[in-house]
Parts: C-alpha cells; structure tokens; sequence
C-alpha cells in the first residue's frame, strides 16, 4: 500500500507541473473546479467522493497519466467520466486505474489502490461531439471501499432541477489558470444551471467559479431537505486556450438518463422497504413503510421524531411487496411476501397472488376499536407506492375506515392525500 501511495504522489506531481514531455497531462480531455473553497474532509461532500488516477501503458512502459474525480455509487463502484480511459496522441495499449479516499492528495494518510475492471459505458465516443451525454464509466473497486467513506444518496426525481436551480460541483484539478496550476486539495463549487435536457444539464460557468482541466467525472449535486443527493456527473467539455479554455458552458450527464447501465452498481445501494412497527411511551402504536439501503437508515427518517425513534420494536425488510398489519394489543407488524410486480405482470396478478397469502390482501380497514389495520403495498418506479399507512381515530377512542382515505376526518383525508396513497383495488 505505502509504495503504490509513494507511485500515486509522483504521478500526480508529474502531471501538474509542466514538462513538455509524454507524462504531462493533456489539458484537452478533462475538467476541473476553478474557485469555489475547499471541501472540510469530514463533509459529506468529502466522504462520497475521491480521487481517481489513470496509467496509461504500451507495450508495459509508462507513456501518460490522467488525473480525474468520481463517486462513490456503492460500496464497491466508483462512477467516473469515460473520458478519463482515453488517451489521445499518444500510442497506449493498455491503462490501470486507481482510487485515492482524502481531500488532499499529496497528503500522507490519504489511502490509495489499485482499482479493478474498469467499465465504459458502451455508446460513449470521445471521437462524436452527439455522444458525450454518455461521458460515463463505472471503477469497480477491488475490495470493498474504505469504512470512512460512504455511498453518495441518489436523488430519483430530477424533475426538481429548472433553469435557475443551483448544483454543487465536487472535485480536484485546476483551480487556477495564470498561472496554470492543479490544486492539492478537493474543492467544490456552486454554479445555476441554464440548461435542461434530457440526458444532461447546461451550466453556466461564472468569473468566479468554473470547470476546466483536471476532473471530469466530480459528482454533482442538489442540496435537498435530505441532504446533498446526486444528479450526474461533470463531463469533459471545453475548448480554447489558457485562460479562455474554461469559459464554455459545462455539461452535465445525467445520472436518471443513464439508469439503465448503472442498475447493475446500484445492488447493496439500493433502497429497500421497510415497515416499521413502534409504541409510544404512552402505549400509542403506529406503523410507518420507509425506504433505505438498511434498517437503520430507515429508523432515523421515522416520522414520528428523534424522541420515538428508540420505541421501534420491529423494522421488517420487504423484498418485493406486502401485506402489513397491525395488532393493537401486541403491538407488532406482521407481514406476508405479496410477490413482485413488474412491466410483465399485471396488477392484478399481483393482487391475485397476493390474496393467495391472505384473502383480506388489498382491502384497507380499520375496524372500530383500531385493532387491525389491512394494506397491500407493492415497491417499484412504475407505481406510486406509500411510505406510509396511517389510521386515524377519534378521540373518544373510536376509530373509523380512514385507510387509503375513506371516510376520514378533514385532517385524516388531508394527510392521506399528502402521502400519495393508492389502494389497489382502485379506490383512492
């Protein structure tokens, strides 16, 4: 490991300076953070995103290095920009990638390795201006990632990002021009898109923060109430030269549009169902769906607040769809596997072999007295799926058919609404 830091460090500071000879970097291929501020190392901005280095080979001698960002998509892929495996003008027969986890690259604790297969999304071609929306590859790393650093959140709707919208640029490289210069440190940036397309965003780069040589493939983010969450990556795109090379508007490839060939990187990122069963201290019990990667992740989004999250009894993981229920006197969630729904299976099939599990499967009830609760819940992008189910009572300890809003009180109905639910049978 030591040694192939001491090999990471000289590459990097040879591509930096420079030399006119075969191992400076071409300015020509990548892009980089020019302003900005440095990334604090313990920011979640510093955690999802590291360093990635190429060594370009032929005929087993060194003949260049390239200097890039990605991020991380699981615990065992670091999503990058394509761009970085290809090396024009020079003769190259083959590469070896690697990673560095820091947010100073010459410093002496930042860890490095040697990466596994590489991946190149199979459209891309530096050679076709009309491809560059694919300026994506995937690092598969050879051992899990290092225990400080952790899979990026992955925002699912894009359909927030207008004209307008503000995203947060993440990575190492340039950060000046006059003189030419490669920072040691990771920096980030904020910059206003101007620009929506389908399979990338346009942004308009600004005197104070552009980006230029040195890191194509640096994530890029939305800042959302659950935090930053991942959008796309920077891709290569400038022109000119020395100062004027970084004005060009910066594109963004999407991350939504490339779904198809991330899926198979996404497996232990994945979010899951949960359901989650708890009592208040006051012996109230309620029931919440969630999504994470991990029970855990899931308990600390309960609804409820930081002050009931510790009465969770139970957090079940649903592997494709469920029948939930709730027992006032015993206060547990039980559940019975509903089968998956997919684009080939109809919905009623689904419901079909889900009340072959239990006939009550997709009738949503509670009766008087709130002792059970009925829901069918089926996870997947083509469905509107609830987080949660929600029954509301009165106050004299009554309960009424409030489940998928029927017959509910003002505030009950409101709530359902809200939440987006959807009965399987067709009411709403």
């Amino acid at each position: 490991m030591r040694n192939l830091s001491i090999l990471i460090l000289s590459l990097f500071a040879i591509s930096c300076s420079n030399s006119s000879n075969n191992y400076h970097v071409s300015v020509e291929e990548q892009s980089a953070i020019i302003g900005g501020s440095p990334v604090v190392k313990t920011s979640p901005i510093a955690t999802g995103t590291v360093g990635v280095g190429v060594v370009f080979y032929n005929k087993d001698q060194v003949v260049a290095r390239t200097q890039c960002s990605g991020v991380l998509i699981s615990t065992k892929a670091v999503l990058t920009a394509a761009s970085c495996f290809f090396k024009q003008g020079v003769a190259t027969n083959s590469y070896k990638a690697f990673v560095f986890y820091g947010t100073i690259v010459n410093d002496p604790t930042t860890v490095t390795e040697w990466a596994g297969k590489v991946v190149v999304h199979p459209n891309y071609n530096p050679a076709n201006p009309a491809m560059q929306y694919r300026d994506l590859a995937v690092v598969e790393l050879a051992k899990p990632a290092n225990k400080l650093y952790q899979p990026v959140k992955i925002l699912n709707d894009l359909s927030k990002i207008r004209v307008g919208s503000t995203l947060l640029f993440a990575g190492f490289g340039v950060d000046s021009l006059e003189p030419f210069r490669y920072s040691s440190v990771m920096r980030s940036a904020l910059m206003s898109v101007q620009k929506v397309g389908i399979s990338e965003f346009e942004i308009a780069p600004t005197k104070y923060s552009r980006v230029c040589v040195g890191d194509a493939g640096g994530p890029v983010f939305l800042n959302t109430t659950a935090g930053i969450e991942l959008v796309g990556v920077n891709r290569s795109n400038f022109s000119g030269e020395g100062a004027d090379q970084c004005q060009t508007a910066i594109g963004v490839a999407r991350i939504d549009f490339n779904k198809g060939f991330l899926a198979p990187y996404l497996q232990d990122n994945r979010r899951k169902l949960y359901v989650l069963s708890a009592v208040t201290d006051r012996g109230y019990p309620v029931l919440q769906m969630g999504y994470g990667p991990n029970r855990e992740s899931v308990v600390k989004q309960f609804e409820y607040g930081a002050a009931i999250r510790r009465y969770v009894k139970e957090a079940i993981e649903c592997s494709e769809g469920w029948v939930a229920t709730v027992n006032h006197a015993h206060y547990r969630v039980h559940g019975a596997s509903c089968g998956a729904t997919t684009k080939e299976q109809s919905l009623s099939k689904a419901l079909e072999k889900c009340r072959q599990a239990n006939s009550q499967c997709g009738v949503a009830a509670a009766d008087h007295n709130m002792s059970v609760s009925w829901g069918y819940f089926v996870p997947g992008d083509h469905l509107e799926v609830p987080d949660y189910f929600f029954f509301d009572g009165k106050s004299d300890g009554g309960g009424e058919h409030c489940a998928f809003g029927q017959n509910c009180t003002p505030m009950g109905a409101a709530m359902l609404n809200r939440l987006g639910f959807v009965d399987i049978t067709g009411r709403r």
